[in-house]
């Protein structure tokens, strides 16, 4: 299972995760980090729940929830650095554009 936060101490410091260690995320852990639950929690609107725009919007966040971990983890995959390449957009844009995505699901909730 791959480490998700830091820990403080000299007694509970573990080496960082490689990519040689382990490229997949455990997402059931994930989705058990409080980030990830207050974050979807926060989101969660019962009225909403059929709405199919809203349910693919959600599955987007979760997903690049999920990249994100990644890439601090184990810094761009090459086929990200070549996206990035291409397409003229850094991964700070990418992070501000879910970010704008989380507002507006935020706003569409209340």
């Amino acid at each position: 299972m791959a480490q998700l936060t830091a820990t403080s101490g000299a007694d509970n410091a573990q080496p960082p995760l490689s990519p040689e260690t382990d490229k997949r995320l455990d997402f059931k852990a994930l989705q058990n980090t409080e980030i990830f639950k207050v974050t979807m929690n926060a989101l969660h609107d019962p009225r909403l729940v059929d709405n199919i725009m809203y349910q693919k919007m959600l599955a987007r966040l979760e997903g690049f929830y999920v990249t994100a971990e990644k890439y601090r983890l184990y810094g761009p995959t090459p086929k990200q650095e070549k996206m990035f390449k291409d397409s003229g957009f850094s991964w700070k844009y990418h992070i501000e554009l879910h970010t704008c995505l989380k507002h507006l699901l935020l706003n569409a909730t209340k």
